[in-house]
């Protein structure tokens, strides 16, 4: 089985009017979808690995993917600061992956 599993439809678990599915990191956490404003902040704070920035250029590229990674947790999933740090990555980037690609982009994480 996939470690990213649909679920079913939950009330209020879409933020636009498409039917998008839910998906879970394992069985434990479901991938929260970035808002515009979020990747905007996410993007001032010159961490987003896509783009060029000067945080990106000082920092070296496992630096600026903890970074990322803690940002996106701090940011986005707070409720969630003390689960083990390697859970906290895949989250983080399974997140990512979700704003940018899609449900495609994390369907076979």
């Amino acid at each position: 089985m996939s470690a990213i599993e649909t679920n079913q439809q939950v009330e209020g678990q879409y933020t636009d009017e498409q039917i998008q599915p839910v998906y879970k990191v394992s069985s434990e956490f479901k991938i929260k979808e970035m808002t515009g404003s979020t990747m905007r902040a996410l993007r001032n704070a010159g961490l987003d690995p896509a783009l060029p920035s000067k945080a990106n250029v000082e920092l070296g590229d496992n630096e600026k993917n903890a970074a990322m990674i803690d940002w996106v947790m701090e940011n986005v999933y707070p409720e969630y600061g003390e689960i083990p740090y390697w859970k906290q990555v895949k989250l983080a980037w399974a997140t990512y992956n979700l704003a940018y690609g899609g449900p495609e982009a994390v369907k076979n994480l």
